[in-house]
């Protein structure tokens, strides 16, 4: 496994009581939100992309995503991962070619409509991605955004923390 780089929390736009294990770009969300609620009949999937990193001051593991890649619109989560078990050479040649220095830390995925993840969203975590840093940003309407990691035989949530675009 690659070790994580030591780097302070960055700051967030809105600070939160509760430390975020994920960290967003503004614009990234902006546009995943987009991919979204842009056909609301489909759900948005993709790989988010960026590095893994154990915080300087507390030694706490957290995820900063700079970017995606391997974006769909699917019928449901179900469907993404079908997506993905298709797609998966495409999806980290576009990686190495747009964010060369990135990795893939997670997936995405987003709809118009609220709700939250489910058992499709578990075996979607548990089939791509297993390291323990891996999570998933969950979208869901106009709801906040939600990362999510397995918990057990099922999934928890926690608050993403959304970095001041750059």
């Amino acid at each position: 496994m690659v070790e994580p780089l030591p780097k302070a929390r960055p700051r967030t736009v809105d600070p939160s009581e509760t430390t975020p294990p994920l960290y967003v770009f503004g614009d990234v969300l902006e546009e995943v939100r987009f991919n979204g609620q842009w056909r609301p009949d489909r759900t948005a999937g993709g790989l988010l992309v960026g590095g893994h990193y154990r915080d300087e001051a507390d030694g706490g593991a957290f995820v900063e995503a700079e970017g995606f890649v391997a974006g769909a619109h699917v019928g449901d989560v179900h469907e993404f991962t079908q997506y993905l078990r298709v797609q998966w050479k495409s999806a980290t040649a576009a990686l190495r070619y747009h964010f060369p220095e990135a990795e893939i830390v997670g997936w995405y995925l987003a709809m118009a409509e609220p709700g939250p993840p489910g058992q499709a969203a578990l075996v979607l975590h548990n089939t791509f991605f297993n390291h323990p840093w891996q999570i998933g940003l969950w979208v869901a309407g106009d709801e906040p955004p939600r990362a999510v990691r397995p918990s057990g035989d099922g999934l928890t949530e926690s608050p993403v923390g959304v970095v001041a675009s750059r």
